[in-house]
């Protein structure tokens, strides 16, 4: 039975994998700022900020799944709130990485988060995981989290980093705020033109586990469904389940980034990203396009 360490535990993608982990059995140990009050895991508490941490949270763990940041999207990018976003993806990697350094403790496989962000705003370019990063925010963003995660790689046997794009899940995410101007209608965003990689909630987690049973997984991967449409085909999709049928309706690009600054990008830009590099690994995506992804977010058939 295996033993896996999770960061940023009181996060949506963090609860939806502790709930998923346990489910198959494996033992769960997770780091966060507040202890989590939990009977079936073992929850231990960092202050990153002073670097202190309960070393008994790495105790015989055979993976770390360091997920740990502050939400993207969930407020606007003032200089002090961007500081906030890079600086808790860095200094817990960092903080990690002292505690190994420190203690000598050997990894088995560790995973870290990243995001599609790393390419910036693409247009239609094929970008595979050798491609170059992007020069926005959250192109910054994920190089400086990135580079803080290779810090760890002389610790670990396997070292993984994935880039993670929109998580599709019915209750939390981008998703129902998507939804949230039903029935009147759907939105788009600008001409509607960018690449919007994707993945479902239950794809992501099976990936997790998949790396962590998978000992021949090292390095790189995007991790989004191959099926990449742009933001108004995506917006299409979803109106096409819907019934009646939404009325599909732009929000023109200069309006978004009056609303919100610059962390618009978080919509405007796109990235055609390829994730055959997951699929050579023998990952096999449980749903064969976005339809059917979310017939099974909507409970459709």
């Amino acid at each position: 039975m295996k033993k896996i360490l999770i960061t940023g535990a009181s996060g949506f993608l963090a609860n939806s994998l502790i709930l998923h982990l346990l489910s198959k059995g494996y033992i769960v140990h997770t780091l966060s700022r507040k202890r989590i009050e939990n009977e079936q895991i073992r929850s231990y508490i960092w202050d990153i900020d002073s670097k202190k941490i309960e070393i008994e949270a790495f105790e015989g763990i055979d993976a770390l799944i360091h997920l740990a940041g502050e939400n993207i999207g969930d407020k606007s990018w003032t200089d002090s709130r961007k500081k906030a976003i890079i600086d808790s993806r860095v200094k817990s990697t960092e903080l990690i990485h002292d505690v190994l350094t420190k203690n000598k403790i050997p990894l088995k496989c560790y995973i870290g988060a990243s995001a599609s962000g790393y390419y910036g705003n693409r247009g239609d370019a094929p970008l595979d995981e050798n491609a170059s990063s992007g020069t926005n925010f959250l192109a910054e963003t994920c190089i400086k989290w990135e580079n803080a995660h290779h810090l760890i790689a002389p610790f670990a046997d396997r070292h993984i980093i994935i880039r993670i794009p929109v998580v599709l899940d019915s209750k939390q995410g981008a998703l129902p705020k998507m939804l949230m101007t039903l029935p009147f209608a759907l939105n788009y965003f600008g001409n509607g033109m960018q690449f919007m990689p994707w993945v479902h909630i239950k794809d992501l987690l099976s990936i997790f586990t998949f790396f962590v049973e998978n000992e021949k997984t090292q390095g790189i991967y995007n991790v989004n469904h191959p099926q990449v449409l742009n933001n108004k085909e995506f917006t299409t999709t979803i109106a096409q389940l819907k019934k009646p049928l939404s009325p599909l309706l732009p929000i023109p690009s200069f309006m978004l980034k009056i609303i919100m600054g610059e962390s618009a990008s978080l919509v405007l830009d796109g990235q055609l990203v390829n994730s055959q590099k997951l699929i050579n690994a023998g990952y096999k995506f449980q749903f064969e396009n976005l339809k059917t992804a979310l017939q099974d977010i909507f409970n459709k058939k």
